[in-house]
């Protein structure tokens, strides 16, 4: 009311469904802001499917080992019904406020949670689609603080991102018997699900007038990933697992990121236009060396000092810097000449 500059504002839609959404914002306006918002969503895949296997929406399948020669030797009777259905909620809040001489700020938070189930395909003796369970969290922050006047801007910011992955394996019993030719089956598959890991970012832009037709601008960025989660046991089958053939307990993994990029922009002359510019960037992957020694179908048997099964992990870092000269002149009327 009145010059009053303050502001609320809620709004919902879908409510009362599985997929629904509601948002709340306030603030006053030209000082500061706030606001939160809550996506919930919702998706089935089938609601028809049939699996073999007990525990489905665990992260370990069971059934009888060894029991089928194929899939056309199901049994009808045997097979289990389960809805394939994911749910994510998205939880999105945010702060924002004008200070004093220029300055602004602003900070966002977000959390995606998805759980449920996905199909997924294994091999051993019989390709079969299975549902592997979703236990996963991903949150990201994001701030920055930015200064601009008519002459000069300058932005600082930092970004952090984490993904957490409660579940780390997924086991299957195989239920198909071995026949010629191939001689044995393995009882128990295995597969690693996604690993947690974290991003941090420390980045700065800005832009200088030098005159009035030269510009100086710049870019700054660096960049931390990292990966460390815990190796699964080699083999979850017999005397395999027992298998020392893993060189570390985890990948250790470390990516560091950097660029640095400027750019002059300016009109020497009449109908001239100019650019010069560098640019640094350097991707340097950290991550250990080693030598990952591997038993083919979880055979000891014929690999336990079989150094052909050596392999190493080949962590690429790359190096590359570029200088930019390009220039223009208009050499009549809708005529220009380029070069660079």
């Amino acid at each position: 009311a009145g010059n009053d500059t303050q502001f609320w504002r809620v709004y919902g839609a879908n409510l009362g469904l599985g997929s629904r959404k509601l948002q709340a914002e306030g603030g006053v306006q030209g000082k500061w802001g706030v606001t939160f918002s809550l996506d919930q969503l919702k998706k089935s895949q089938t609601d028809s499917a049939a699996f073999l296997h007990g525990g489905l929406g665990t992260s370990t399948l069971t059934t009888t080992p060894g029991a089928f020669a194929n899939a056309a030797a199901v049994p009808p009777a045997r097979l289990q019904p389960f809805e394939i259905k994911q749910g994510r909620d998205v939880y999105r809040m945010g702060l924002n406020g004008e200070l004093a001489n220029g300055w602004a700020y602003k900070v966002s938070f977000r959390e995606d949670q998805s759980d449920g189930t996905r199909l997924t395909g294994l091999y051993q003796l019989r390709a079969m689609v299975v549902p592997y369970p979703i236990d996963e969290r991903t949150r990201q922050i994001e701030a920055t603080l930015s200064y601009a006047t008519k002459v000069a801007q300058l932005q600082l910011g930092y970004t952090y991102s984490k993904f957490d992955n409660s579940l780390h394996q997924f086991d299957v019993q195989n239920p198909f018997s071995a026949t010629a030719p191939v001689p044995s089956a393995i009882p128990t598959l295995r597969m690693s699900l996604a690993p947690s890991n974290d991003f941090h970012q420390f980045n700065a832009n800005g832009g200088y007038n030098i005159s009035k037709v030269s510009r100086l601008t710049g870019k700054f960025s660096y960049g931390i990933a990292r990966q460390n989660e815990n190796f699964l046991a080699y083999s979850a089958n017999g005397a395999a697992a027992n298998l020392n053939l893993l060189p570390r307990s985890s990948l250790d993994g470390k990516v560091i990121n950097t660029l640095l990029d400027f750019a002059l922009t300016t009109k020497p002359i009449d109908k001239m236009n100019l650019k010069l510019g560098y640019q640094y960037r350097d991707n340097d992957n950290r991550t250990p060396i080693a030598n990952f020694r591997y038993a083919n179908r979880d055979d000891p048997a014929i690999n336990a000092v079989n150094s052909s099964r050596d392999r190493y992990n080949a962590p690429v870092s790359t190096t590359e810097q570029r200088v930019l000269a390009e220039a223009d002149y208009q050499i009549a009327d809708r005529t220009t000449l380029r070069a660079g």
